[in-house]
């Protein structure tokens, strides 16, 4: 009887353990927008001259553009696949702007905007 019990300790003990792995397997890992919002949130500066010289990522939904015309255009947004997905207050879609690279010092777009050229960005400003 003593040994019954034991077995019957040792298959709940091991039932345990599988299925702790299995749901430890089947949990989701860290997608991969929300690592580029994280890398993204911040100040970023252009490393060439054009119209829009700084973007300012405020928080997980807010952005500013600053122009060389001393205008800030505001935009909520959200980080889709590899683009970043612009949209007016009221929640319309402005446009999808598509990401080349992302890196913690490194920002490169296909095209910013209204701007038809690649538009690069760092964490430095530009002298």
């Amino acid at each position: 009887m003593y040994l019954i019990f034991n077995l019957l300790k040792i298959k709940i003990f091991l039932s345990f353990v599988a299925l702790s792995a299995l749901f430890l397997a089947c949990s989701p890992p860290q997608r991969s927008s929300d690592r580029r919002l994280d890398m993204i949130h911040g100040t970023w500066y252009a490393s060439h001259k054009g119209l829009y010289h700084t973007l300012y990522f405020q928080d997980s939904t807010h952005i500013g553009l600053d122009t060389h015309i001393d205008t800030t255009f505001f935009y909520d947004y959200k980080i889709i696949g590899d683009s970043l997905a612009l949209y007016k207050p009221h929640g319309e879609l402005l446009n999808y702007n598509p990401i080349l690279k992302l890196t913690p010092d490194t920002l490169v777009f296909e095209y910013l905007l209204d701007r038809g050229k690649i538009a690069c960005y760092s964490r430095r400003k530009r002298l």
